[in-house]
């Protein structure tokens, strides 16, 4: 799988991406300038044994990237 084009739905509150015809989502809550992932979806369609993962990773590294002040990894 290539790179992801993942979309933040700021309204929804969760990061979206498409796959094929379905939508895979991680819902978050933000709370005190924190970001906690409360649900995964992924569609059954998917074939990918590594997407899950590799949609986490990524949407982990875009929490990462807009937050420049954190001093530590995510």
């Amino acid at each position: 799988m290539g790179n992801l084009i993942i979309n933040d739905n700021l309204f929804l509150r969760q990061y979206e991406v498409e796959i094929e015809d379905d939508l895979a989502i991680i819902e978050y809550a933000l709370q005190d300038r924190k970001i906690f992932l409360t649900k995964l979806v992924i569609p059954s369609s998917n074939k990918d044994e590594n997407f899950e993962e590799t949609f986490i990773r990524e949407v982990l590294s875009l929490i990462h990237i807009s937050e420049p002040t954190r001093r530590y990894a995510i």
